[in-house]
């Protein structure tokens, strides 16, 4: 019976620790997301307290109501779509891709 319950109490606590790392990363990838908004002229993103846009030099109108309304909405859909698999899983692949890359440089 000991056994048992000290068999539970380790996988209760090794999977605690799984999702904490889990966590870390959505938490990681969640600050990275930035409040950006689209210029008008070309429609790249950009700083909401930017006065030009860095792409075409064009000059940025103040932010209107409507505007900051549609930002919000989209940062807080960015932020909604991360799961914790979709960020382990890009995590994983981008570890993978620079092990790649060192081992290629490395080789030759």
């Amino acid at each position: 019976m000991f056994w048992i319950l000290l068999f539970i109490i380790l996988f209760l606590v090794l999977g605690y620790f799984s999702n904490a790392g889990k966590r870390n990363n959505i938490k990681l990838q969640q600050a990275q997301i930035d409040k950006l908004r689209k210029c008008p002229t070309c429609a790249e993103r950009v700083q909401l307290e930017a006065k030009k846009c860095r792409f075409c030099n064009e000059k940025l109108d103040p932010i209107t109501n409507e505007e900051l309304i549609e930002i919000e909405k989209d940062y807080r859909f960015r932020v909604a779509s991360l799961d914790y698999d979709t960020a382990n899983f890009k995590v994983d692949n981008d570890r993978k891709e620079k092990n790649k890359l060192d081992w290629d440089n490395n080789s030759k």
